[in-house]
């Protein structure tokens, strides 16, 4: 009997080789939105103590240009978290538009799959029948032979 032969597998192997690469893009794009998302935790943090510390130094009546330094750092760290709340906005929707390509590359990868898999199914069924009918012939010669 033949071996099973699927006549698409070089384009199996070229949609599972996309379908990878788009993995790849995708989990970049999520690990920038990450990487984003612990920048504005940082900011965020460095605004509250610097805020904690500008209240601390009020306390203490401090110098008119000690405020003034306190207020730019201030608008500073806002600027900053303005311009990656917008960065990964950015990211957001580069990454699913990455997801939404991994899903499409998954789709065309998986119709192939099931089509491989199709022709397998009918490919054993008739060498099964082929087996069958070999089998079958070769009964019949021996109840002739018997007789």
């Amino acid at each position: 009997m033949r071996k099973f032969r699927f006549n698409l597998q070089p384009v199996l192997r070229v949609r599972e080789q996309a379908e990878r690469l788009k993995q790849k893009e995708f989990a970049e794009a999520v690990q920038a939105i990450r990487r984003c998302e612990r920048d504005i935790l940082y900011f965020l943090s460095e605004r509250d103590a610097a805020r904690d510390g500008l209240r601390a130094a009020e306390e203490r009546h401090i110098q008119p240009w000690q405020l003034v330094f306190h207020r730019r750092y201030l608008n500073h760290l806002d600027t900053q978290l303005h311009r990656l709340h917008g960065e990964l906005l950015n990211l957001s929707r580069k990454a699913e538009q990455k997801r939404l390509e991994l899903v499409g590359a998954s789709r065309e990868k998986k119709s192939l799959d099931k089509l491989k898999e199709r022709r397998r199914k009918e490919y054993e069924y008739e060498a099964g029948r082929e087996e069958q009918k070999t089998f079958d012939e070769v009964g019949g010669i021996y109840r002739r032979r018997v007789r």
